[in-house]
């Protein structure tokens, strides 16, 4: 009898741990590449909302992700644009440093205004940090800095209602501190969905920014 019940107390000891950690690796997952790539498309489709709560049809923005595999390994890479009734009104280019818990933004081409087609390159020294793999429960907070600005960040997990199916993601918050004081009036919310990436901003009063309309697979973009 008693060693029956060491034997009981021996397998609910192994167990629980095992049970505990699979819980939460199902529930959320511990990949951050997952939050901010999408699973089966490399090419996304935003769009704008007004300030009355409207969706434009003007303006939208496309974000291509890239992923370069190389005999060292993979780099990452993101191209966006906006486009309006105009054309194509500024185009910017990413290079991505990528961590087991974090993503930062290393490199940066964006287009010369007075020579259209022309990149311009622009190093991030440090590396601006956009989006950090939180503990589950926790509040993963930082800060970034560059000439004129500071921002203060922090993400969390959350579930968010697409198409009536409930998903894992990732806030971010980032307030700026902008001529001695936070402006509490120009923060934002970025949620990265599981498989989906960057679904949609929000401003600080929680009333969205720029949505997600559709996602495509471009054979052309890795080429």
């Amino acid at each position: 009898m008693k060693e029956k019940l060491l034997y009981i107390i021996f397998i609910v000891l192994y167990l629980l741990p095992n049970i505990s950690f699979a819980q939460e690796t199902n529930n959320y997952s511990i990949n951050i590449l997952n939050y901010y790539f999408p699973f089966e498309n490399n090419k996304s489709t935003f769009v704008f909302v007004s300030y009355d709560g409207t969706v434009s049809d003007w303006w939208t923005r496309t974000i291509c992700y890239i992923e370069n595999y190389y005999p060292g390994g993979i780099t990452y890479t993101t191209l966006k644009w906006d486009s309006m009734e105009v054309g194509i009104t500024g185009v910017t280019e990413d290079i991505l440093e990528v961590s087991s818990n974090q993503i930062s933004i290393t490199n940066s081409k964006y287009s010369d205004p007075w020579k259209p087609g022309k990149l311009l390159p622009h190093e991030i020294n440090p590396p601006r940090i956009i989006l950090k793999l939180p503990k589950i429960g926790k509040v993963e907070k930082w800060k970034y800095e560059e000439p004129g600005c500071k921002w203060e960040c922090q993400a969390e997990f959350t579930k968010v209602l697409i198409d009536g199916t409930e998903r894992n993601a990732i806030r971010v918050y980032e307030k700026p501190f902008l001529d001695g004081k936070y402006g509490d009036d120009m923060a934002m919310y970025y949620f990265y969905v599981d498989g989906i990436g960057l679904w949609k901003t929000q401003m600080h009063n929680g009333t969205d920014f720029m949505i997600l309309k559709e996602q495509s697979y471009d054979s052309s973009i890795n080429d």
